[in-house]
C-alpha cells in the first residue's frame, strides 16, 4: 500500500479532474460562493448564467462538479465536457451546439423524461442541413441511430442503478462518439 501522502500528493496533479469518487477530496477557495450561485440557482425565477474563467488547471471543472452535486435534488445537471467529446483544435460552434442539445436529450432520457425522438431526429436534421448548404459534404449524416443506442445503453444502466437520478456526465453517454463535423469519413459522430 503506497503511503497516504503519496495518494494525497497524487490526487491533487491540476491536470486531473476531480470527478466520481475523487470529488470528495474538493476543497472550495470561498465556500460561500459556490453555496451563493447554488441558492441563486434555486430561487431565481429567470434562468441564470454563470461563467467561471481561470487558466488550465485551476479547478473550474472541479468547482462546476461540485456545484452540480449540490444542486442535484432540485436539477438535472448535465457536464458536457467539451474537451473529451470532440478535437479540440478542429471543432466549431455548430458541433458544440449539437453536443450541447444531444446530451441534454440524452439525460432527460436517462432521468426518466419520456423525450420523444423527434426532438433529437430534428436537432439532427438541422444540423446535417447546415453542414451540407456550408460545407463540400453534400452526404454528410448524422449517425442518430448511434447516439440513440448509446442514449439507450445509459438509460438501461440508470435502470441498473448505475445512474438513477445522478449527475449526468455526456462524456459518460457518448464514451464510444467523438463528435466532429471536419473529419476525413465526413461523419459527425464516429467511433474514436
Amino acid at each position: 500500500m503506497p503511503p497516504p501522502w503519496k495518494t494525497v500528493y497524487n490526487l491533487f496533479d491540476p491536470m486531473q479532474k476531480l470527478e466520481g469518487p475523487t470529488l470528495k477530496f474538493f476543497v472550495a477557495r470561498q465556500q460561500d460562493q459556490l453555496e451563493r450561485m447554488a441558492i441563486e440557482f434555486q430561487f431565481a425565477d429567470a434562468p441564470l448564467h454563470a461563467l467561471l474563467v481561470g487558466q488550465r488547471g485551476t479547478g473550474k471543472s472541479s468547482e462546476l462538479r461540485y456545484l452540480a452535486q449540490q444542486l442535484q435534488g432540485q436539477f438535472l445537471p448535465v457536464l458536457i465536457d467539451v474537451d473529451e467529446l470532440t478535437d479540440l483544435f478542429n471543432v466549431n460552434h455548430v458541433e458544440v451546439l449539437f453536443l450541447l442539445g444531444s446530451a441534454i436529450f440524452a439525460a432527460g432520457r436517462v432521468a426518466g423524461a419520456r423525450l420523444p425522438e423527434k426532438l433529437l431526429k430534428d436537432l439532427a436534421q438541422s444540423i446535417q442541413s447546415l453542414v451540407r448548404a456550408n460545407t463540400e459534404s453534400k452526404d454528410f449524416t448524422v449517425p442518430v441511430a448511434s447516439i440513440l443506442n448509446a442514449i439507450a445503453v445509459s438509460v438501461g444502466a440508470a435502470a441498473g442503478g448505475l445512474a438513477g437520478a445522478v449527475l449526468v456526465s455526456a462524456a459518460t453517454l457518448f464514451k464510444d462518439l467523438k463528435f466532429n463535423s471536419a473529419s476525413p469519413s465526413s461523419s459527425f459522430a464516429s467511433s474514436k
